[in-house]
């Protein structure tokens, strides 16, 4: 999965945009109160990892 399709699936749950951050955006959840940083490379893959950390920080499965 790219950047950019990680974010269209984020918002689809009801992620909100925050802000830039220096090579990432902030990324807010209303519901849990989580916060997330993703990197601005829209075609770069997201590592399984970094998928996985972004989810529980913003407390969203896909």
């Amino acid at each position: 999965m790219t950047n950019r399709e990680l974010v269209r699936k984020l918002k689809k749950k009801g992620i909100i945009f925050l802000g830039h951050d220096k090579k990432h955006d902030v990324y807010y959840n209303p519901a849990t109160g989580g916060e997330a940083r993703i990197l601005r490379h829209w075609t770069q893959q997201v590592d399984t990892g970094t998928l996985k950390d972004i989810l529980d920080d913003l407390g969203v499965t896909l």
